[in-house]
């Protein structure tokens, strides 16, 4: 939420958190593969950290020890600085811009605190941290990334649709791991369970818009609310499974993303009630809701998740794969749902749901042939 406050006061630069990489070049301050800001020795650590042999057992005011040689200040000691990967193996052979996993529940925090001592404040220190944890030892820094990209660090892919009318579909990786999804209050049909996806995918960051509709199925359709940036909505399950495969033509293969898949990608590795946090009120940072519009929105106008997609929660209901039935008992592998039924699952709540609805674990159920103003989709490329 910080970066991005920050973000909107900057032009042509998004503020971002480091990643591993990053925070370790920078801390090291051009001294290649020293152990310490130092080099190879820790004695002098005393003039450029607050550690736990000098800080009087707390966090001291920054920028009072020497900054190292790239006149970066408390790059040890002090406090741990988040990091944005997820915590995950390093790699072992030399790599390009190395960025580490997106999604996962804990996340990394590098550098020492004010209660390590010197030996312990070694650069490649880090520690996994759940992301939701509170503690006074961890703090943070942010890096500045030439761009407007919300999430720089994320993998996308960019599919031309029409580029004479600059018309494209941009897509971010959602990667394979053990996930954790259903409702946390114990909702009936939403069982929470974990689901293993043994393939990473690609979700579209915006709910298909129209003039992405248009420039697929070349036709402009009876939408509610026109308008180019708004959702593609008032569109059947069968319509949108027909713009999926029609996307083929732009040499992707896509479809509507399974439940396990949307509600994984929505979550982007958090385990919150929605993307934003736990707090009901700060659904609307993400969320159009009936509390906080009455009509579908242009999409990208809310923030988008840690993934970089937006619209996850609220604007319309999204359509998915599965046809829809109550969660089985246990683990999950790959699930694509039961093999038939009746209704199919909608996800993500809309502008005429209350802020309930648009919770990450929401499921909804509407029949395949069904239409209604507040009901579009989105795709995944595999």
């Amino acid at each position: 939420a910080f970066c991005d406050a920050l973000s909107a006061r900057l032009v042509g630069w998004t503020a971002t958190l480091p990643t591993n990489a990053q925070w370790q070049y920078a801390a090291m301050g051009g001294l290649k593969y020293a152990k310490y800001p130092t080099g190879d020795d820790y004695a002098a650590l005393a003039d450029f950290a607050w550690l736990k042999e000098n800080c009087g057992g707390g966090s001291q005011a920054v920028a009072k020890k020497k900054a190292n040689p790239f006149g970066l200040f408390d790059m040890t000691g002090n406090v741990e600085e988040w990091c944005w990967d997820a915590a995950g193996d390093l790699p072992k052979t030399e790599l390009v811009d190395w960025t580490g996993p997106g999604m996962g529940d804990n996340r990394t925090a590098h550098g020492a605190n004010f209660s390590h001592g010197a030996a312990e404040a070694a650069v490649g220190r880090r520690s996994d941290l759940l992301s939701s944890v509170l503690l006074w030892e961890v703090g943070f820094r942010v890096v500045l990334m030439k761009g407007s990209d919300p999430r720089p660090h994320v993998r996308k892919l960019v599919v031309p649709l029409d580029p004479a009318k600059k018309v494209s579909m941009e897509f971010a990786l959602v990667p394979a791991g053990k996930y954790s999804v259903g409702d946390p209050d114990g909702g009936p049909t939403a069982t929470p369970h974990d689901v293993t996806l043994t393939r990473d995918f690609m979700m579209a960051t915006s709910e298909t818009t129209q003039a992405q509709w248009e420039a697929v199925m070349g036709d402009h359709h009876a939408f509610t609310n026109p308008g180019p940036d708004l959702p593609a909505e008032n569109v059947t399950w069968d319509e949108a499974a027909e713009f999926a495969k029609r996307l083929s033509k732009f040499k992707v293969r896509a479809s509507l993303p399974t439940e396990a898949e949307w509600e994984v990608a929505c979550r982007a590795g958090t385990p919150w009630r929605w993307a934003s946090g736990d707090a009901a009120e700060r659904a609307s940072e993400i969320a159009w809701h009936k509390g906080n519009s009455t009509a579908s929105q242009p999409v990208r106008t809310r923030r988008p998740n840690a993934l970089g997609i937006y619209d996850m929660s609220g604007n319309v209901f999204e359509w998915c794969q599965d046809w829809y039935a109550p969660y089985p008992d246990g683990a999950l592998k790959d699930p694509e749902g039961p093999k038939d039924g009746k209704e199919k699952v909608m996800r993500g709540g809309c502008y005429t749901d209350d802020v309930a609805g648009a919770k990450s674990s929401a499921r909804n159920k509407f029949v395949p042939s069904g239409r209604q103003m507040n009901m579009g989709f989105r795709v995944v490329v595999r």
